[in-house]
Formats: C-alpha cells, sequence, structure tokens
C-alpha cells in the first residue's frame, strides 16, 4: 500500500546497476562499484539489551514530567509536508527528510515533536494540556556519532499549552529540565535564558532591517559554536548587514553580567513597548526561578534558530563542554495559530515547551563509563550440577509469582564458574544455588553476588528472604 521513498536513498526500481534519487532535484545517478556491504544507514544504529539502560533512564525523565501534570501523547512519525513546511526556518528546512507516498499525498519524517503537537492541539481544538512525550526524529544533518548527534535520535518532550499565570509555565519547564539534569547526576551545568521578544527589539534598535531578523537570529545562533569574529564575518557578507550595525549588535550580544545587571542595561538602553514587555517578563521569571531555586543565566547571545519561538528561549549546557545542549526550548504562542490561519476557523493557543536530548546524554554516560546498565535480574538461579534443571526451573517459577525479577540457567551442562561470572558481569544481586545434597534436605544457598557470602536457607523462606534483602 505504501511505496515510500527517502529522495537521498535507493530506488526499489529494479535496475542493472541501483538508482539515487537526489534530494533536491531528484535526477538519477548511476551508482559506482558493487553493492555496498549490509550495515545502518548513515546517522543511524540498532540498540541491543546492552542497551537496556536507557530505559531506566527514560523512567527517571517520565516520573519527573508526570510529577509536573504531564500526559502522554503519541504522534505519527510522519506528518504532512505542508504541516511542517516554513515553521523552522532556512536552515532548519533543509534538514527536512520528505517522504512519497503513492496516492500523491507528500509527507515528511517529523523533524521535532513540538511542530506535531501544535499541529494536534490545532486539529482536535484542545485549548488546555500538558503533554510530553518521548519519541524518535530525523534529520538530514552530518552526524557526529561520538557526541550523540545522530540523523534518527530520539526526543523527550514536555509541553504546557493554555493561558496560565504569565511566566509560570516558563519558569516550570526550566525547574523539570534543572531537576532531571540533576536526578541523572550528570555534572555541572548551565541554564541560559533569553527573550525572542527582546532579541528581536535589539536587532531592530541597532540597525537590522525586519526582512533580516530571522536570518540574522540564525547567525548568531552559531555562536555557541563559532567566534564572534567569524559570526559577525557571516553577518556582513552573506546577510549584508552594515560593519556599523554589526559593531553596534556586538555591544548588546556579547555583554555578560549578572541578571539584575543584564536586566538594567537593556532597560537603559532599548526602548520601545516591545523591549519593555520582555524585559518585565525576563523579571518575572527570574523570581519564579528562584521561588523553584533554579538557577539561569541570561544569556542576550542566546538566538535558538527556530521560527516558531516568540518569548522565553532557553538552552541547557554542561560546565565541561562534553558535547552541545542537552535541552532546550522556549515560548511559541503562535505556532498553532499558524496551523489554523487560512482555515474558516483560525485557532490559537499560547504554550511554552522543552526538548531533552537523550541520545547526547546516552554519549555523555557512555564516555564518562557511568554504570547505567540495567541489571537483566535481581535474582539469578544456579546449580553445581548438570541434571536439575528442572529443579531450576521450578525455583525460578516460585520467584517469578512473587514478583522478584529473576532469570535461570537454561543449559543443562553449564559449567557453576560460568553461572556465577554471568551473575557479577551483569549485576544480579543475589544467586540462588541449587545442589543436590541441599535439595534432598530443603534448603537451598542464598549468594550475595557483590560479597560472595553465602547463607543456608531453608526452601520455605526463601522469597521472603530474597524480598528482605532486596528491599536492604
Amino acid at each position: 500500500m505504501w511505496a515510500t521513498f527517502f529522495r537521498r536513498s535507493f530506488s526499489t526500481t529494479p535496475a542493472a546497476s541501483p538508482v539515487i534519487y537526489s534530494h533536491r532535484s531528484g535526477a538519477k545517478q548511476k551508482k559506482k562499484g558493487n553493492a555496498s556491504a549490509l550495515k545502518t544507514p548513515r546517522g543511524t544504529r540498532d540498540f541491543l539489551d546492552e542497551n537496556a539502560h536507557r530505559k531506566s533512564t527514560i523512567r527517571t525523565i517520565e516520573d519527573v514530567f508526570k510529577c509536573y501534570g504531564g500526559t502522554e501523547l503519541d504522534t505519527p512519525v510522519y506528518e504532512l509536508t505542508d504541516v511542517l513546511l516554513g515553521k523552522y526556518g532556512g536552515e532548519a528546512n533543509k534538514l527536512v527528510y520528505d517522504l512519497v507516498e503513492n496516492d500523491g499525498e507528500r509527507c515528511s519524517l517529523r523533524y521535532d515533536l513540538t511542530v506535531p503537537f501544535a499541529r494536534y492541539l490545532a486539529m482536535n481544538r484542545v485549548s488546555k494540556m500538558r503533554r510530553y512525550q518521548i519519541g524518535k526524529v530525523y534529520r538530514r544533518e552530518k552526524p557526529v556519532m561520538t557526541k550523540g548527534r545522530y540523523c534518527e535520535f530520539h526526543q523527550c518532550d514536555f509541553d504546557i499549552a493554555g493561558v496560565e499565570e504569565p511566566m509560570l509555565p516558563d519558569a516550570e519547564c526550566l525547574s523539570i529540565v534543572d531537576e532531571v539534569v540533576k536526578k541523572l547526576d550528570l555534572g555541572s551545568f548551565t541554564t541560559r535564558v533569553n527573550h525572542r521578544s527582546l532579541l528581536e527589539a535589539v536587532l531592530l534598535q541597532c540597525g537590522v532591517p525586519v526582512e533580516a531578523i530571522q536570518s540574522v537570529c540564525c547567525s548568531i545562533d552559531k555562536l555557541d559554536k563559532e567566534p564572534w569574529k567569524k559570526v559577525s564575518e557571516e553577518l556582513r557578507l552573506q546577510n549584508n548587514i552594515p560593519s556599523s550595525v554589526v559593531s553596534e549588535l556586538e555591544r548588546f550580544i556579547t555583554f555578560e553580567g549578572e541578571n539584575t545587571d543584564m536586566i538594567k542595561l537593556f532597560r537603559e538602553k532599548v526602548g520601545g513597548p516591545q523591549a519593555t514587555a520582555s524585559i518585565q517578563e525576563m523579571e518575572v521569571l527570574f523570581d519564579y526561578c528562584n521561588a523553584f531555586g533554579v538557577n539561569v543565566t541570561f544569556d542576550p547571545s542566546l538566538a535558538r534558530g527556530l521560527d516558531y519561538y516568540t518569548g522565553m528561549i532557553f538552552e541547557t549546557v554542561l560546565e565541561d563542554g562534553a558535547c552541545g545542549s542537552i535541552a532546550a526550548g522556549g515560548r511559541y504562542d503562535n505556532l498553532v495559530h499558524s496551523l489554523t490561519s487560512e482555515t474558516r476557523k483560525p485557532f490559537s493557543v499560547p504554550c511554552v515547551g522543552l526538548s531533552i536530548g537523550i541520545e547526547r546524554i546516552f554519549s555523555l554516560l557512555e564516555q564518562k563509563k557511568k554504570n547505567t546498565k540495567e541489571a537483566v535480574a535481581d535474582v539469578f538461579v544456579a546449580s553445581p550440577q548438570k541434571s536439575l534443571l528442572l529443579e531450576r526451573i521450578s525455583v525460578w517459577k516460585k520467584l517469578r509469582d512473587a514478583g522478584i525479577k529473576a532469570q535461570f540457567e537454561r543449559r543443562n551442562k553449564s559449567k557453576f564458574l560460568d553461572q556465577l561470572q554471568f551473575c557479577e558481569a551483569n549485576d544480579v544481586k543475589l544467586a540462588v544455588i541449587i545442589g543436590e545434597q541441599e535439595s534432598k534436605e530443603g534448603v537451598l544457598k542464598l549468594r550475595n553476588v557483590a560479597t560472595r557470602e553465602e547463607t543456608i536457607v531453608p526452601e520455605g523462606s526463601l522469597i521472603d528472604e530474597i524480598q528482605k534483602r532486596l528491599v536492604d
């Protein structure tokens, strides 16, 4: 029913040589040489059970989301192309994977989880919702696997839609990120905040033309990767911004100081109702952050290149610089309306949200060699003899019926040492050891895998003893 093609991937059309369609022109090109070796597409990877620790980390994030009233939502992995295009800005729009469907309906893989959420709100006329979603997104960018930058990756999003106390939902999003990063023990971090409307007011006052604001924001957004000298050259040469305007911009964009000093500077130097309203919102935001116990830094160079942001924007980075931002987000009050503006019944709802880069977090944990691997079981049923498989199954079944996470040795001819080494390698806490003599006496050995201490336990007391030790 579906015949889907990535415009940069292989065609399914039979031919003597494979055919590739370019993303932009669709022109056919001959592929040189024989078929390549089997591998995953560039920027993707498989996940085996050894990566099961991902689940425990995602559960931690989910628990925080739920504490803030989040309801889970799952949207399709692809959307209508018209829904996605024009929502991200010039640079980001080029990174969207386009698909082609047989009936002519143009679709694209989702670039993020924010626009699909806005589509859900607009389609269902939802005016108030706290939603979270954890799912895969796709971007046609150059992957850097060691830094957690992939073409296919998971995002963990939390968004608040609806009218609430001004800036309170914004502060809650910052509090969520603060709590998640601390619970995952990722080390020292900084959350940088700015206001998109204030940034636009600064650009206008410095002399940036209205039509150039989006492209200038995209250039400024590169300051986390490039020095000001290189960004200023891009502003002059690619965006045609006069040197005098660039120099004036530098005075505001590169200013650093305490949040109160930043507020004072912008109140004195930037005029107009748009700047005044933005500064007042930032002051309220800082008050809420203090109440939540969240430390943030006012950074006037933070731009966030996506077009849909309208208010507070933020980015969280680790201070050791091991990777890029691990969380980001902001307010996007006009996105829902933009999806319904051409319909007979336009609909609007203010929104603010965050996105946590789970892939970068895992890359960081792997590089630091933190033990985030989830144990295959709490208890393992073993035996030194080769004829006690039925007895092992019987004990395992009792453990499972009691709600204990357990595994057992399934091979009849397995070396006892191999069984114990399996327990140590897979973080199993306890081993139940069944011996022929002990079985006749109605007792079992309970081994603490970490200390290797063994205790004789009556078979009838095994469940109680294990549950007690697992709690301790």
